[in-house]
């Protein structure tokens, strides 16, 4: 707290020179004018200003960093991922994604594939050998591709998710004449409340 000249509002200083009129009692307090009132309060809290702290101080600091973080952390960041076109010769594909930072993220992809294949499945590889957003492809309104999507709740700590598709057939990413695109979406999430569905 910075000590300093310190400014008396008048609700202050009249209630301060009530109690210095209180105590002084009404025979000695009729020689005291609103001056000398002002006067004894600014010495009064001059006096105490070393001792004086903001109560709300604490929570104020706090209030200002949003929680104890920085207002950046709110800003619930986004990481898209465009899946290229790489011909239809494998059966078997991992894509990596690069500069994706520990957190907790809603992880979403959705793909047009074509090839040979008439199966491909993909899902989340994570730590542990678990698998997560398990999609298998579906054929779509037009017979050279198929599509296949997912989301789910990731949680990435040290090592960056995989996600690895494999198929019973060669086959590859396809970007439709439409313009819609294949890609893989993280969107990094504050919490997570867990709780189970209920079923009707």
């Amino acid at each position: 707290m910075r000590r300093g000249s310190v400014s008396i509002p008048l609700v202050v200083l009249f209630a301060v020179g009530a109690l210095v009129l209180g105590s002084l009692g009404t025979a000695a307090a009729g020689g005291l004018t609103s001056k000398k009132v002002k006067q004894i309060a600014t010495k009064v809290v001059k006096k105490q200003a070393p001792k004086l702290s903001v109560a709300k101080a604490g929570q104020a600091t706090n209030a200002a960093k949003l929680g104890g973080k920085a207002p950046s952390a709110y800003l619930n960041s986004t990481y898209n991922y465009l899946l290229p076109e790489d011909g239809f010769t494998e059966s078997d594909r991992t894509f990596t994604f690069g500069g994706l930072p520990a957190g907790t993220y809603l992880a979403s992809y959705s793909m047009f594939v074509g090839g040979t294949a008439s199966r491909v499945g993909c899902a989340f590889n994570m730590p542990g050998n678990t698998q997560e957003g398990i999609a298998y492809s579906a054929d779509g309104f037009n017979p050279s591709y198929r599509t296949l999507a997912s989301s789910t709740l990731l949680e990435v700590a040290g090592t960056t998710p995989l996600l690895v598709c494999t198929a019973d057939g060669n086959w590859g990413i396809q970007h439709p004449d439409f313009g819609s695109r294949s890609r893989v979406v993280f969107t990094k999430v504050d919490s997570v409340t867990a709780a189970t569905a209920g079923v009707q």
